[in-house]
């Protein structure tokens, strides 16, 4: 098995890596601020941008501002900002400078095993497999035409729950569910209301096949669909409100909304094919 290991790879690298990844670190923020040191950037003008683009405090030190107190104690979405607004300012006039931050950070990301990744702006990004990414690039793709505005509205607002810190994943589920509703609402208009029931009682897709066994997979597929829709309801409500004279439970954990959502995103293609 160690010969799985590259040379020179640090120990706890090799043999302490997290079995998923975390969502903060001691040594992923101490590497920050030494990467920060490592380029000698310009200490004003940065708290000066953080400050203005940001709101976000760099606490006074000797003889400017202690930078290494704001990298390891700040609250970690305010680092995770920095991450970003520190690009844009060095790409206003050092933008080889502000690819290597890029490079660097994107580096400690992955070697600390952080629960984050970086878009091609250097903006911060919650990390999820590259499949789950596919399969939501295409759903939002599928959501082009006008008719299904809505439907996207709700979907863009599930991918911005997931990409806060900490993700919303109550509103995840919420918003990937009410999109698929909206969708269904347009494929049947006399529909007010997604549930089991009428999804049994509407939705036919072996009607658009031919094939025996397209025509077992769509009926299998319904199936499926239903099941995903009755986990949903346990969260269609916003947490806090009262539903029938319950209030709505706790929010998923992550990981949970992540299956729901990725799942969810695959019925909304699907049913956008099917209209």
């Amino acid at each position: 098995m160690s010969d799985d290991i590259p040379e020179g790879l640090p120990f706890s690298q090799a043999y302490l890596r997290p079995a998923e990844p975390v969502q903060d670190d001691s040594k992923f923020r101490r590497r920050l601020a030494a990467l920060f040191d490592h380029f000698g950037l310009p200490q004003l003008k940065m708290a000066a941008y953080l400050k203005l683009h940001g709101g976000i405090p760099v606490p006074h030190g000797y003889p400017d501002y202690d930078w290494d107190s704001f990298f390891l104690k700040s609250p970690i979405s305010d680092v995770l900002d920095a991450i970003g607004l520190i690009f844009n300012c060095l790409s206003s006039g050092y933008q080889r400078m502000a690819n290597q931050w890029k490079s660097g950070v994107a580096k400690i990301l992955e070697e600390q095993s952080i629960a984050y990744r970086l878009d091609d702006a250097c903006a911060v990004r919650r990390l999820v497999d590259s499949e789950f990414d596919r399969t939501r690039l295409a759903a939002i793709a599928g959501l082009g035409a006008a008719k299904f505005k809505v439907a996207k509205d709700y979907f863009d607002a599930a991918t911005q729950a997931l990409e806060r810190t900490p993700a919303d994943t109550a509103e995840m589920v919420r918003n990937v569910f009410l999109a698929n509703e909206e969708v269904f609402k347009l494929m049947f208009p006399a529909v007010d209301r997604l549930v089991a029931g009428t999804v049994r009682n509407h939705l036919k897709p072996e009607n658009c096949v031919s094939t025996l066994p397209a025509i077992t997979a769509s009926k299998e597929m319904v199936n499926s669909f239903v099941h995903w829709v009755i986990a949903c309801q346990q969260y269609r409500h916003a947490p806090g409100e009262t539903h029938d004279g319950h209030e709505s439970p706790a929010a998923p954990p992550l990981d949970l909304a992540i299956v729901m959502m990725s799942a969810g995103a695959s019925f909304l293609r699907w049913l956008v094919a099917l209209n």
